[in-house]
């Protein structure tokens, strides 16, 4: 277990890096990780198709203004590793996931205030005299040692979680075990419906109907309807445009005749 748990936290690592560092959006996202954790451990398509499993119920997981929400791409690193190097269901790794992205969450923020304050003195005499490049070194170094707690976390989560997380589940009463697979379930529709609160629109929301219609009366493919969806958006987008310039035209045209009969 332990080549695994270091190809799991070495994954999480430089993904986390390209992701906060560089400005590769989306990529701590669970789809990408568990693509990324499905090269890592030889086995992409197990890895895709949890990541998307567990992009259901992390959907609606996004920071709007100051609120920090869970961590999904701890939660998710450790769900999908464990869930692909142990015989634990994909529905009980999901209900396992959302305590640890809510313990990560609830860590992080008391790092943060316990150990980034400390670069705060550093930083304001580093900018007192004028010197950028150590400002830029400090900042750097508060971002990789962020990275690599979480690093450390998730390589003795995964060493140690698969085989303990294993035998705890094996270890409980049948009813318990039927709960975190009932729990596993439902979260996915809890993930959805956080998603539609965030996005509610009522110029928009007829859309949702018209997906749900395609796909479960009419038994379109998901792909399908996504094409569509991208086609109705883009048409959309484009009459938008339209209607932006014939307005900004009638403005520009009154403007000009107003000023004629002025002079």
């Amino acid at each position: 277990m332990l080549v695994p748990a270091l190809q799991v936290a070495t994954t999480y690592f430089l993904l986390n890096v390209l992701y906060q560092t560089f400005g590769a959006w989306h990529l701590n996202r669970p789809i990408c990780v568990g693509l990324l954790l499905g090269l890592a451990l030889g086995d992409i398509r197990t890895g895709v198709i949890l990541g998307a499993a567990f992009e259901t119920l992390f959907l609606g997981v996004v920071a709007l203004g100051g609120t920090q929400p869970m961590d999904a791409c701890v939660g998710s690193t450790i769900g999908i590793s464990i869930c692909m190097l142990s015989d634990i269901d994909p529905n009980t790794a999901m209900a396992i996931a959302i305590p640890i992205a809510i313990l990560a969450m609830i860590v992080q923020q008391f790092a943060f205030g316990l150990v980034a304050t400390q670069y705060i003195p550093p930083i304001i005499k580093k900018a007192e005299v004028g010197d950028d490049k150590g400002m830029a070194k400090i900042h750097w170094v508060m971002s990789i040692m962020n990275f690599a707690c979480h690093t450390v976390v998730i390589f003795i989560a995964v060493y140690l979680g698969a085989n303990a997380i294993e035998g705890f589940m094996a270890s409980l009463p049948e009813f318990v075990a039927r709960g975190f697979t009932a729990a596993g379930r439902m979260l996915p529709a809890v993930g959805f419906a956080m998603l539609l609160n965030v996005l509610f629109n009522k110029k928009t929301f007829a859309f949702f109907f018209v997906g749900f219609i395609l796909f479960t009366y009419l038994s379109m493919p998901s792909i399908a309807i996504a094409v569509l969806a991208v086609v109705i958006g883009i048409t959309m987008f484009y009459q938008s445009m339209d209607r932006e310039d014939s307005t900004s035209k009638t403005v520009v045209d009154t403007d000009e005749k107003e000023g004629f009969f002025n002079e």
